[in-house]
């Protein structure tokens, strides 16, 4: 003989739903937006100059012709970023080797103020 088994649905004994709620731009007030922007533009500024800074790493491997005119733009953008940390570098007498250790520097201070300054603003 052949037992059916019948299931009952059973109900959970705490159902707890959450509403998301979507924010939309237009229902911030002018403060929320001010922050907003400020984080917006301290988030893209901060990608800009590390994008100029891996195009200088990597041109520097690849580039043997510094004279023309895309690298030296790129080297007068990024140079004045970089040069503080050279010149603490070699202040510190850390500059001896081949490897250019105020660029890896410059990387991850930039990316410490950057976090710092959007948690500052009300942060992600």
């Amino acid at each position: 003989m052949l037992k059916s088994k019948v299931r009952l649905r059973q109900k959970p004994l705490l159902s707890i739903k959450r509403k998301q709620s979507k924010i939309r731009y237009s229902d911030l007030n002018n403060k929320e937006r001010m922050m907003n922007s400020i984080q917006f533009t301290i988030y893209y500024f901060t990608n800009i100059i590390i994008a100029l800074l891996v195009v200088r790493a990597v041109m520097s491997w690849v580039v043997k012709d510094w004279s023309q005119q895309f690298p030296q733009l790129i080297l007068k953008m990024t140079e004045p970023i970089l040069a503080p940390m050279k010149m603490l570098f070699a202040r510190f007498g850390l500059n001896r080797s081949g490897i250019d250790f105020s660029f890896i520097a410059t990387f991850f201070a930039i990316q410490m103020i950057s976090s710092f300054l959007i948690g500052l603003f009300g942060g992600y």
